[in-house]
């Protein structure tokens, strides 16, 4: 059965980028439902999970964080074998004063927990879907205004249909009766459309269309009333349109921009809302003034912070909650993941850094690779083929070229020459190298742990060094040189000799 109903409006909503986000219109008085129970049958790969990380952060969260940020109490309605991930993700980011998480066993037991919201002094209801990580509250905001200004008593936002990269599966088709026609805001006539096709309902291949509904609590009696009555399940949008028809209620559809309702159910669309959010991430750091030489080729998580005046090459990634600050170069072809790079430092190209901090005026690469644990401090230089693990390097130090740096401490202006090593490994116990201010280590040293050097030390080039050194020492050690006069002659004639006896 098909429903026209005379005071519906379809209207399209702009696109509001998320640095111009606007004051939410009904602060204080909403509560939100966060719907991740879908399961998206019409795809033939298996429905990702909410917890899938879209740049660097689990697809939930996205949601969750539109509506913390606003104070805003929410219900997740999850898959219970969901429940307990979720519930620890939650914990970790958010207060969860204003959480809760319910799982549902059938279709309908949506409305008994939307229902729920009776009993709340909330004025508005949002039921939105978990999956849908590209809503900002600039979309929200403006969806709220235009169900306060036409006074609905239930609002849609859908994606916008005519975006000719939208998928076939999440187009909503009309009704062509010439007859079930309404007014949108700019006078045009539109068709109503069927109600099942903006089936939220578990399964439904128009299921991702209607992403959003905004409810007044005085119209969600009329709804569980309603669903009392049905013979048959129905979807949750079901049961609103049906409700407003038979109470004759006023309802507004929304269309918004694609690139914010696009919803995440595969690996396709999960690459496409990865895409979209890099570049809204992108253009986000532009607008404050950072330089990108390639941006199709950079990536970046949500979670990262640039400072202004940076400058970041092309194939760079920047994951995690790495932090970059101002006027700092970040070459082609880096890796830094929940790093620190302080002002005015540079990360030549090739280079890993993996949970580290780099200090102002530093340079590090080309080719390094700073593991977890590292801090190098102000004004140091750590070059060519160096690797640092858990260790602390002090200001004003230089390991330019092919150096190993394991459970060290080093100290200020400290001078590494290429090729030296610390053995901090013993097979049993990982030992601490430390080497405490302005001191030279030769080339191609092995610092055997557990040592320490101390200040104002000199170590001879190829010397292993296995014990302490006390302050203002030389310490050579290596065996000593030889020189045997005209005796490389006798040894090529040994070897000769050996040759012809084979």
């Amino acid at each position: 059965m098909k429903y026209a109903y005379t005071a519906t409006l379809f209207i399209t909503l702009s696109c509001i980028s998320i640095a111009h986000t606007p004051k939410n219109v009904f602060e204080n008085n909403i509560q939100a439902f966060l719907l991740a129970t879908d399961t998206a049958s019409n795809h033939d790969t298996k429905t990702l999970s909410i917890l899938q990380k879209m740049c660097g952060q689990e697809i939930i969260l996205y949601p969750i964080a539109l509506f913390a940020a606003q104070n805003i109490p929410m219900t997740l309605i999850v898959k219970a074998q969901e429940k307990e991930a979720i519930q620890d993700l939650v914990t970790q980011r958010f207060n969860t004063a204003h959480i809760t998480i319910k799982t549902i066993a059938v279709p309908t037991d949506i409305v008994h927990i939307v229902g729920q919201a009776l009993t709340q002094p909330q004025e508005y209801i949002i039921l939105m879907r978990a999956n849908l990580p590209l809503v900002n509250n600039a979309l929200l905001s403006q969806a709220f205004r235009q169900h306060h200004i036409h006074n609905a008593m239930f609002t849609t936002v859908a994606a916008d249909t005519a975006d000719e990269d939208v998928h076939k599966e999440n187009i909503i088709t009309p009704m062509q009766s010439e007859s079930d026609k309404t007014i949108n805001a700019d006078g045009q006539s539109n068709p109503i459309l069927d109600c099942n096709e903006f089936d939220l309902n578990f399964g439904s291949e128009t299921a991702s269309g209607v992403g959003i509904c905004i409810i007044n609590k005085s119209f969600l009696a009329h709804v569980i009333a309603q669903e009392k009555k049905e013979t048959t399940p129905r979807s949750w949008f079901s049961l609103l349109m049906r409700a407003a028809h038979l109470a004759n209620k006023k309802t507004v559809h929304l269309k918004a921009p694609r690139d914010s309702m696009l919803s995440v159910n595969t690996p396709r669309e999960l690459c496409q809302a990865t895409q979209i959010q890099r570049y809204t991430l992108i253009e986000y750091w532009m607008d404050h003034d950072v330089f990108f030489s390639d941006p199709d080729t950079v990536h970046l998580d949500t979670n990262v912070s640039i400072g202004a005046q940076s400058t970041i090459g092309s194939n760079v990634h920047l994951t995690g909650n790495t932090m970059i600050g101002t006027q700092c170069q970040i070459h082609n072809f880096c890796q830094l993941h929940d790093t620190t790079v302080a002002d005015n430092a540079k990360i030549f190209s090739h280079c890993i850094l993996n949970q580290a901090s780099v200090g102002e005026y530093t340079e590090v690469g080309p080719f390094a690779h700073l593991h977890a644990a590292v801090t190098v401090a102000d004004h140091s230089a750590i070059g060519n083929f160096v690797e640092i693990q858990q260790s602390d390097v002090g200001a004003y130090t230089k390991a330019r070229h092919l150096t190993y740096l394991g459970h060290a401490k080093v100290g200020n202006r400290v001078n590494f020459g290429a090729g030296t090593i610390t053995c901090n490994y013993d097979g049993r116990n990982k030992n601490t190298t430390t080497i405490e201010d302005n001191i030279f280590i030769g080339s191609n040293n092995t610092l055997v742990a557990p040592i320490t050097i101390g200040k104002g030390s000199f170590t001879a080039a190829g010397s292993v060094i296995t014990d302490s050194i006390p302050e203002n020492t030389f310490a050579i050690g290596r065996a000593r040189q030889m020189n045997k006069l005209e005796y490389a002659q006798k040894m090529r004639e040994k070897v000769q000799q050996k040759n012809r006896q084979k």
